[in-house]
This record gives structure tokens, C-alpha cells and sequence, in this order.
């Protein structure tokens, strides 16, 4: 027998300041049992550069959470 699936996660980031940010790596593990052992997966990080707003206008506001 055989089980597979996928989890998906999405994330909204609304920066509220210019400048460069580093979303960080994330790991994930699980038990693979033809292997007999666990296996982590991780994501590299992320360099998020944030360029400010146009003079004269204001940032759009932060959707509240759900």
C-alpha cells in the first residue's frame, strides 16, 4: 500500500517598511518507511528586498487576518 499527498501552505507578507528582509528556511520531516529512517527537507532562505512607497503616497492597508 502506497500513501502519498501534498500540503500546501500560502502566506500573505505585507511589508510595513522599506528595506531587506530574510524570510528563513524551513524544514520539514518525515519517516520514510522503506528506508527505515527520517528524512528532513529544507527550503533555502529568502532575500526579500522592500523598495519604499512613491513619495506623496501612503502605504495600501493591512488586510485583517481571517
Amino acid at each position: 500500500m502506497t500513501i502519498e499527498g501534498d500540503k500546501t501552505l500560502d502566506t500573505v507578507l505585507v511589508p510595513r517598511k522599506a528595506g531587506s528582509y530574510t524570510i528563513p528556511a524551513v524544514s520539514f520531516s518525515y519517516f520514510d518507511p522503506a528506508k527505515g529512517k527520517y528524512i528532513t527537507l529544507k527550503t533555502k532562505s529568502i532575500l526579500l528586498t522592500v523598495d519604499p512607497a512613491p513619495a506623496g503616497e501612503e502605504p495600501p492597508k493591512t488586510p485583517e487576518p481571517i
